[in-house]
């Protein structure tokens, strides 16, 4: 499975709407555990599509998202048929940055180690130690090679604090290396690949 996409308005004709919102929280648990990205298709900022502020009420509903552990929150009409655009991407990126601060990555961690089924693969093991390394020393950026994105797949799993630059020289791989939460691909060739190291370092050690 590439990923799991969860429209609340699709489990709203399902089903009963008052039994909708408690079916998500297995769905995200459970891509969580499988490190299987979860996106959330839904209109987070109706609003924004006529004003170009959100509603208390649909700066909350994308908090709680973030903090429930989705990976990535897609856009609908807000981007494709609304007035502010724009606005729209920022409200999104302000509030999804208020809510990773607020989210307890280490508690996310203990408990995702704890219910792993154990023996982990080498993979993982390697993985979860290098994202409990990076909590230890505070690291605010990761390094991950990556050829086929299983590695990347396992670090987002544990959802470190630290920006994961996963480099990749395949595209489609670095592509879908993007759903991840935590992960910031970079495609590169093995001529570009100091510069390109470099430069996204810089970039990311100014934005902290």
């Amino acid at each position: 499975i590439d990923g799991v996409v969860v429209g609340r308005a699709e489990l709203g004709i399902k089903m009963k709407t008052e039994c909708a919102f408690w079916l998500q929280k297995p769905i995200i648990h459970k891509c969580n555990m499988r490190a299987i990205p979860c996106i959330e298709a839904s209109h987070f900022l109706d609003s924004v599509a006529e004003y170009p502020n959100p509603t208390c009420a649909e700066t909350t509903d994308i908090y709680m998202a973030v903090i429930e552990g989705y990976d990535c929150l897609m856009f609908t009409k807000e981007i494709l048929h609304g007035k502010y655009p724009i606005h729209a991407i920022k409200a999104m990126h302000d509030i999804c940055c208020i809510a990773e601060e607020k989210f307890d990555y280490s508690a996310h961690y203990i408990d995702l180690v704890s219910k792993t089924k154990k023996p982990f693969d080498s993979l993982e093991v390697v993985s979860s130690s290098a994202v409990s390394t990076a909590f230890n020393m505070k690291s605010p950026v990761m390094i991950a090679l990556t050829e086929r994105g299983r590695g990347t797949r396992y670090l987002a799993k544990y959802k470190p604090y630290a920006t994961v630059l996963a480099l990749c020289q395949v595209p489609k791989v670095s592509k879908q290396c993007g759903l991840y939460r935590s992960i910031f691909p970079v495609s590169y060739t093995h001529l570009t690949l100091p510069t390109i190291l470099l430069v996204q370092i810089s970039v990311v050690a100014a934005s902290l």
